[in-house]
């Protein structure tokens, strides 16, 4: 029986407060049945464990509207002075923007990832001052290395067509004052063969 409820959580309901004041929750919001709630409240209630649920999703009727969105609840029992459970706390708060912006990331990652494997080309990441550097396996093969593991920014380097070393160096210069890396070099693979790539 909901005893407590503020505009918050009315909102988030949509619903008026006469709606839902001293009413069984699930009569209340009849919509929010069997989305597995009703089992936390039980759990709660009857073990007094406290149980948080960092993402929810959830289906309400909010202002005569069917509604999707997201939610992160924390469920706390509430005690009596012999440590009787007499209830239970629930708060909540809406994501539902936070859970969007964070799939449509993953969303364009995971298609970003998908056209770079098809178009099979290498990427790194160089952080230019902290000469941290990270690369795909495909660069690794792009310079001539059939195994990733263990190599450094050095190892690409070394292959390097010795008479491109200074265009490269002059590129990564022009790039720590414009943020923009462009150039082009051959590499030497360990057949002696010679390659061409141009780093973007």
């Amino acid at each position: 029986v909901v005893e407590i409820a503020n505009a918050e959580i009315l909102k988030l309901w949509g619903k008026p407060s006469d709606a839902v004041m001293n009413k069984p929750i699930f009569e209340a919001i009849p919509e929010a049945r069997n989305q597995g709630y009703e089992g936390l409240l039980n759990r709660v209630f009857a073990t007094g464990e406290r149980v948080v649920i960092h993402e929810s999703p959830l289906t309400l009727i909010r202002y005569g509207k069917q509604e999707d969105f997201f939610i992160k609840l924390t469920f706390e029992p509430l005690r009596e002075e012999d440590g009787a459970i007499s209830g239970v706390m629930v708060l909540a708060d809406e994501i539902t923007e936070q859970v969007t912006a964070r799939r449509q990331i993953e969303e364009s990652e995971m298609r970003q990832r998908i056209a770079i494997e098809a178009a099979q080309i290498g990427t790194f990441d160089l952080d230019m001052q902290q000469s941290e550097f990270k690369f795909s396996d495909r660069l690794a093969g792009i310079f001539g290395y059939s195994e990733s593991k263990g190599l450094t920014q050095q190892d690409f380097v070394e292959r390097i067509h010795p008479d491109d070393v200074n265009h490269r160096m002059q590129a990564y210069q022009s790039a720590l004052q414009t943020g923009t890396l462009s150039y082009e070099a051959r590499i030497l693979w360990p057949d002696n063969s010679v390659r061409w790539f141009r780093a973007n």
